[in-house]
């Protein structure tokens, strides 16, 4: 009875129907545990591709590159232009005659053009010191990269050398069960 409520909690536990059967085979065959056919370098070289904290690390670059050229570009003299267009129509309240709409709108016509030139002499300190905060997080972000592919390849050389040698410690292990029971017979 304690048996079947343990089966029951099992297959509870594995979202298995209840009231099916089920069914554990047994199979003593070795050739599902096998070494890693791929050597450490290779799924380094296709997690480098599609692990996302290195796609991260890389965009972090790319941001940081861009941000060093914008604190550049504040240093640029800067021009601007700019245009307009105004018309006005108006009415008397006190019922004189007016002049009709399209004529108020022709006749008020208003145009107005400018250039603006900026060059930033007084600010010359807060650029220099944002271009200098920028080269740094360059640097630090391509150290961060760096960094981040040092420890995906070092987390998948252990995985690599982790399941190399559970397989060599079950081969042996299963090994060392073959001799037993041959001893025990």
């Amino acid at each position: 009875n304690l048996l079947n409520q343990e089966i029951i909690r099992l297959k509870e536990k594995m979202n298995f129907p209840v009231d099916e059967e089920l069914h554990i085979v047994n199979d003593d065959s070795i050739s599902l545990v096998v070494k890693s056919a791929q050597t450490a370098f290779e799924i380094y070289a296709d997690a480098k591709e599609n692990n996302p904290t290195v796609h991260e690390a890389e965009l972090d670059i790319k941001y940081q590159a861009l941000a060093l050229k914008s604190d550049k570009g504040k240093w640029l003299p800067r021009i601007s232009a700019e245009a307009g267009y105004s018309t006005s129509f108006s009415r008397y309240m006190d019922g004189r005659e007016y002049e009709p709409f399209k004529d108020q709108l022709k006749n008020r016509q208003g145009h107005d053009d400018g250039f603006n030139l900026s060059i930033p002499i007084f600010s010359g300190f807060s650029n220099y010191a944002s271009v200098k905060r920028s080269k740094a997080q360059t640097i630090i972000a391509g150290q961060n990269h760096t960094e981040t592919l040092r420890t995906l390849y070092s987390e998948i050389e252990q995985a690599v050398s982790d399941v190399n040698g559970l397989v060599d410690e079950y081969i042996q292990a299963k090994r060392q069960t073959e001799s037993m029971n041959i001893a025990h017979k």
